[in-house]
């Protein structure tokens, strides 16, 4: 199966099927209810989120942490928010694949090493220990809101098989380069 990228709502796409496993990072203000990708997902359901704004539903059966490089000046008059949640909620017969020991505390530091390409972009580095701990190589991997395309690379590298939704029609031909 070629990896695939559409033009459109990713959560109407969601309902479409059943994916073997669910990596997205969704929008922080209008995330669904987290059970709703469970309903379509048997495997694992990871989510990035806003600590101060974890989407409502069950919760989840791991919590990761990203720690974001210093990126602004800070003129906010508030600490800024340095780190991401990456919530993981497993299925029935889990994946989980160990890698070097140094990659398994559960507090990820990638950085980027070129600029970002997506204002919300995370680091190819760590969307590829996500994929690699928590797939099998010919699993699906779904991700519904795909941005620029980063785990549709990182599944295309590592022997996943992709389908990703974005509704931006910018990000859609990023995320459509990402995959070829």
């Amino acid at each position: 199966m070629k990896p695939e990228v559409h033009h459109g709502d990713g959560l109407e796409l969601l309902k479409t099927r059943k994916w073997d496993h669910i990596l997205t990072d969704p929008d922080y203000e209008r995330q669904p209810d987290a059970s709703l990708y469970r309903e379509h997902c048997p495997g694992s359901v990871i989510l990035f989120c806003d600590p101060t704004r974890r989407p409502p539903g069950p919760a989840p059966d791991e919590v990761l942490v990203w720690l974001k490089p210093p990126a602004y000046k800070n003129v906010s008059k508030r600490c800024a928010k340095m780190f991401e949640e990456i919530l993981v909620y497993r299925g029935g017969e889990s994946v989980f694949n160990c890698l070097h020991w140094s990659s398994m505390t559960g507090i990820f530091t990638d950085g980027f090493v070129t600029k970002a390409d997506h204002p919300y972009a995370k680091p190819p580095t760590l969307i590829e220990k996500l994929v690699l701990m928590y797939t099998d190589p010919g699993d699906l991997v779904y991700d519904p809101f795909c941005g620029s395309g980063t785990v549709g690379a990182a599944c295309l590298k590592h022997g996943r098989k992709y389908v990703g939704c974005e509704i931006e029609r910018k990000y859609y031909d990023m995320a459509c380069k990402a995959v070829q």
